[in-house]
């Protein structure tokens, strides 16, 4: 199951969760949960679970389409509903479920389940979400991309690849995930990003205390929903960085 490959454990894309088309559903979509998964049995354990890692993500149609499921679930099935707030959950949700609060995982927890690099174990930060993607391609490029960076033109030529990066991802959005994959968009770039770099200047923090300030400003700033505020954001940081590298 924490290879995302089993069965009868189903996770949906952490983004933008939709009710799908009533006739021919796209996968990962709530009337293809009904219709193709719920109506069944679990194929080998004696209890599916599906798995909203974001269900903030889950919208108004969708949402709807899901209350009746929930109201009467089958006996077969859990939900599973995360989310960082329980603010951003939506009251209808949230009454008919059972609030039970998570921490984050010691390191000593993380290293007896991580298989991955061990190098890469406190990018977790008490959490396997990302156990995939650290261990990714793309994730080793950003890291190099970050630790590479000796002057102000190369900030500049990184900014430029990120955005490059962010707009490849925003065109593929629309493909769903496979199960136990990654589903990364354009916002997700920029998550990792800051994470990798977070990470390369905590080695020597109180060098690098005003660029750790800058980052931790705009990973805060990164999920404030107003059209082109990402932008904004963008520009902010890495004036403000490209400033920190020349002093």
């Amino acid at each position: 199951m924490l290879k995302g490959d089993h069965p009868d454990y189903i996770r949906f894309p952490s983004d933008r969760v939709k009710i799908g088309d009533r006739k021919k559903p796209e996968d990962f979509t709530i009337r293809w949960l009904i219709s193709s998964r719920l109506s069944y049995r679990p194929h080998e354990a004696d209890t599916r679970f599906v798995l909203f890692p974001d269900a903030s993500a889950i919208q108004d149609e969708a949402e709807t389409a899901l209350l009746k499921t929930l109201e009467e679930p089958p006996a077969h099935t859990r939900f599973i509903f995360l989310v960082s707030d329980l603010q951003l959950l939506k009251p209808t949700i949230l009454s008919r479920g059972v609030i039970i609060p998570f921490q984050l995982l010691s390191r000593d927890s993380i290293s007896e389940i991580y298989a991955g690099d061990p190098s890469t174990l406190d990018l977790l930060g008490g959490s396997l979400e990302n156990q995939g993607i650290i261990n990714s391609a793309l994730f080793n490029d950003l890291r190099n991309r970050v630790k590479g960076i000796q002057s102000r033109l190369d900030l500049i030529e990184l900014e430029k690849w990120l955005n490059e990066q962010e707009k490849v991802a925003d065109k593929a959005a629309d493909k769903v995930a496979e199960p136990g994959g990654e589903f990364v968009d354009g916002k997700r770039i920029w998550e990792l990003a800051t994470l990798a770099w977070i990470h390369e200047l905590a080695q020597s923090p109180e060098a690098n205390r005003s660029k750790l300030d800058a980052l931790f400003a705009f990973k805060e700033r990164l999920h404030t929903d107003m059209p082109g505020y990402q932008s904004y954001s963008v520009s902010l940081l890495f004036a403000t960085l490209i400033q920190a590298e020349g002093a």
